[in-house]
């Protein structure tokens, strides 16, 4: 078996190192998903919210046993990179049953938990201890934390239950000189799932950047997108979010399932173009939504009567890349983004009809909106990414709730 190299991801919330999560890019776990492959990445951008396209938590794995499931072939040979002995079945039977503990001390959710073990050792209880100034030990490579089976007195095997429950107690309930997850959610400052995102930025880097966005500031920039994607599922794959790229994003690469309405009532969002008309046009409806009866015109101050939202079935648009086992990379040094270049004119015009206020000025196709279409519809006649539809119209929001009925969208742009 061959195994990528890696080196740890220390978060220490003081002093930082550069190293990357551990990654089995040869590895391919028995996959338990319906709607997902354990091999699909969806790169992630913005602050963490759902209506930028953030999955919910009932989108994540259904269960923690499932999620811990898929990943036991990872499990079971996560400590070769070390040269120390791999994880005994009694040990992952250990690390599972501490992870629900402690979940249950912390009042944390297991899967959360469980998507940083993942990210920081990949599960190896004889993980090495990283030392940049702060000492970063074990399964979570917790802020000065006492629990290691591989440290100063050497390295330990078996390792003992007690210290493999100690170490997820020093990344989830903290340390005396560090913050673990239970403070960094409560810090975070959200009320929805955008928490837990911002938590494991926070947990990586010590920080958010001021403008909010989980793929900017320092340390390791994809770190919130590859949690969500292990919470999604994902396992066993070299990360393929652009380090480089997802600070520029706001919203997913792709969307990812259907944005929650329930979300889109509790933000204020606002979404109206300098230049937009007095009263709003109507908004596209969707054959998931039941038809506004009025015939009036929504204005613009208000949000409209009808929400365009994504269709519940996958959506043909999320950028997913298979693992071929060539040209796997660290998942802080990623190396390929995909974006689809390819353009179907079918039913595009160069003349806008009713062109679209904010559109912008150096667009060369346009499509006009009927009734019935979405935002995936759009991107996957035109094969566009949500992130090109957005940057190509300002103002369009990422959970497409001002896409107008009767406007030409910018679908292509020189």
């Amino acid at each position: 078996m061959v195994y990528t190299p890696f080196i740890l991801a220390a978060s220490g919330l003081v002093t930082l190192s550069s190293a990357a999560p551990l990654l089995f890019s040869s590895l391919a776990p028995r996959a338990k998903l319906v709607s997902r492959d354990a091999n699909s990445y969806t790169t992630f951008g913005g602050n963490g919210s759902p209506l930028q396209g953030w999955p919910a938590e009932n989108e994540w794995v259904s269960s923690y046993d499932d999620m811990f499931s898929d990943n036991k072939d990872i499990l079971s040979k996560s400590c070769t990179q070390w040269n120390v002995e791999n994880n005994s079945d009694e040990e992952i039977k250990a690390l599972k049953k501490s992870i629900s503990t402690v979940a249950g001390e912390t009042d944390l959710d297991p899967r959360f938990i469980f998507s940083i073990v993942m990210q920081e050792s990949n599960g190896c209880v004889r993980a090495p201890t990283t030392d940049n100034g702060v000492i970063n030990p074990g399964l979570m490579q917790s802020h000065n934390g006492k629990g290691s089976c591989n440290g100063a007195n050497g390295v330990l095997n078996p390792c003992p239950d007690e210290i493999i429950t100690q170490m997820i107690r020093d990344g989830a309930a903290g340390t005396a000189d560090g913050d673990g997850l239970k403070q960094l959610v409560e810090m975070s400052g959200g009320s929805d799932v955008s928490k837990y995102y911002k938590a494991a930025r926070m947990y990586n880097s010590g920080s958010i950047a001021s403008s909010g966005n989980l793929g900017q500031g320092i340390a390791t920039h994809c770190y919130a997108s590859d949690i969500a994607n292990r919470l999604l599922g994902w396992c066993a794959d070299a990360s393929k979010c652009d380090a480089g790229l997802v600070g520029t994003l706001t919203a997913s690469e792709g969307s990812y399932g259907q944005v929650d309405s329930n979300y889109a009532q509790k933000e204020s969002v606002d979404t109206t173009p300098e230049s937009a008309p007095t009263s709003a046009p109507a908004v596209a409806e969707t054959s998931s939504l039941t038809p506004t009866p009025t015939p009036t015109p929504t204005p613009i101050s208000s949000p409209p009567a009808s929400v365009t939202v994504d269709p519940p079935q996958s959506p043909a648009t999320v950028t997913t890349t298979p693992s071929t086992g060539e040209d796997d990379h660290d998942a802080t040094d990623i190396e390929q983004h995909q974006v689809t270049t390819i353009v179907d004119v079918s039913g595009g015009e160069t003349t806008p009809s009713n062109k679209y206020p904010e559109a912008v000025d150096n667009c060369s196709l346009y499509h006009t909106i009927t009734d019935g279409e979405y935002c995936d519809k759009v991107t996957e006649q035109f094969s566009i990414s949500l992130t090109q539809l957005i940057s190509w119209n300002k103002g369009l929001t990422a959970d497409c709730k001002n896409l107008w009925l009767g406007y030409s969208y910018c679908v292509k742009s020189t």
